[in-house]
């Protein structure tokens, strides 16, 4: 009988353990009005297919600041092309990629020396877990990672103009804040496991070109007090680009 009441006992805990696991698994609820938010600026977001500028970099890196003229060359969804400039203008370093191929040219290099590396380079160069693409949808006014955004499930925050993305064991895998019209993205965090920032997208300045909205300022933030400011002084929307362009090519 002893054995009997063990055996029930023990039965009913593994019943209560399992039902309150089942509990632990179940994804938050999708808020409507945050799922649609995100949806409709997917579905209806349309930035520039390609795109050509001219600007300037301030970068915080180590303690130390910078500044830097700037070119930029890009075309949907993974080509990119920058040139660091000298105050005459002329190129000093140079990044292109294309196919996922990053190539990068280093300042003052004699000869041409161009090395080509991984895109998760971006980071050394931004301070921030940016691929190629991610950073061509910042530039053109996107969300990065878009599979995430189309994947998680949407919650408003308790700020109204801030939209989470979790995953279904309720972790935060990002933050969207917009503006008050719901129409743009002003910020995008990203978290890690730990819920540590990984790093922050702000969209600081938007203008309206050939009836697009095209973002012309940006800071780019990795949580542990690096940042990167890009403002664009000139945007251009050529018809196209050459490929080769989005190459680099050793002088002849």
């Amino acid at each position: 009988m002893q054995k009997i009441c063990i055996s029930l006992a023990f039965g009913s805990v593994v019943l209560l353990v399992l039902n309150g696991c089942a509990g632990w698994f179940q994804p938050p609820a999708a808020d409507p009005v945050a799922t649609s938010i995100v949806e409709n600026f997917i579905d209806t977001n349309s930035g520039p297919e390609r795109m050509k500028a001219i600007g300037r970099l301030d970068i915080k890196k180590g303690g130390r600041n910078r500044r830097a003229r700037i070119a930029l060359a890009l075309e949907m969804s993974d080509k990119l092309r920058v040139e660091l400039l000298s105050f005459i203008g002329q190129p000093l370093a140079r990044i292109a990629a294309v196919n996922g191929q990053l190539q990068y040219q280093e300042p003052g290099s004699s000869g041409g020396r161009i090395k080509t590396v991984s895109s998760t380079e971006l980071k050394r160069f931004l301070g921030v877990e940016l691929t190629v693409r991610d950073l061509v949808a910042v530039l053109t006014g996107h969300l990065p990672e878009m599979g995430l955004a189309r994947d998680s499930i949407a919650v408003m925050n308790s700020e109204a103009d801030m939209v989470l993305l979790k995953n279904r064991w309720h972790q935060v895998m990002a933050k969207v804040g917009w503006d008050r019209d719901f129409q743009r993205p002003a910020v995008y965090e990203r978290y890690d496991a730990e819920g540590h920032i990984r790093y922050k997208v702000s969209w600081m300045r938007w203008e309206t070109i050939e009836g697009l909205e095209i973002p012309s300022a940006w800071k780019f933030e990795n949580g542990q007090g690096d940042w990167v400011d890009l403002r664009l002084s000139r945007i251009y929307l050529p018809e196209m680009l050459p490929d080769k362009l989005f190459r680099l090519e050793r002088p002849n």
